[in-house]
């Protein structure tokens, strides 16, 4: 872990590079480090990486080729840029995304990742919108949607997510209004959903799907 570096803009040339059997990596309150890229691209087996606190950092994973990579979460980076690199992360299992403050929507770079499982959005209040690409994140399990107050709508393709088995939504006022069950605008969107949570309880669990759908 790499943590209270306050003043580097870059980690030392060499820092990770020498570790090449590196599978983890945390790097928290760094407050002016710009980049990462070059020192990721030596790690041929990273499995997972956490980024927090990071507010000066734009630049995560241009040209790194992490295809190891399993499971990516980065936390209060408001800069942050996902456009380039999402692409080359085949392998990614988990994604958590939260206290992006300038994240309007997912990088279309994530569309490709057909193994992704878990994804979590929190505290992201300038996200608007959900893509309809959603639908192509084929092997999607667990879907969360916390505080992010302008997510207006759920695409039409989740309901190409047949292996999504639950959905979390807390603190989106329009989007819990709109899955409500039975009667929200976009309840026959996710109704295929087994386990869903809007603002704590469940609204659905598998008892009434399982008696619902028979």
């Amino acid at each position: 872990m790499i943590s209270g570096c306050l003043e580097i803009l870059h980690l030392p040339e060499g820092l990770l590079k020498n570790n090449i059997n590196l599978l983890s990596v945390e790097i928290r309150d760094c407050a002016e480090i710009q980049s990462l890229s070059s020192e990721l691209k030596g790690l041929p087996c990273l499995e997972s990486l956490s980024i927090s606190n990071c507010n000066s950092l734009s630049s995560v994973l241009d040209s790194c080729g992490l295809q190891t990579l399993k499971s990516l979460s980065i936390h209060g980076c408001r800069n942050i840029s996902l456009e380039k690199g999402l692409q080359s992360l085949q392998f990614l299992q988990y994604a958590s995304l939260s206290d992006c403050e300038n994240l309007t929507t997912l990088p279309m770079t994530m569309q490709n990742l057909k193994y992704l499982q878990t994804l979590h959005i929190w505290s992201c209040p300038k996200m608007y919108m959900l893509p309809e690409w959603l639908g192509d994140l084929i092997s999607l399990r667990e879907l969360e949607l916390w505080y992010c107050e302008n997510l207006s709508s759920i695409p039409e393709s989740v309901k190409k997510l047949t292996k999504l088995q639950f959905l979390s939504i807390w603190g989106c006022p329009n989007l819990g209004l709109r899955c409500r069950k039975d009667v929200g605008e976009d309840w026959h969107k996710i109704k295929h959903v087994p386990f869903i949570k809007i603002n704590g309880p469940f609204i659905q669990a598998m008892t009434d799907f399982g008696a619902g759908s028979g």
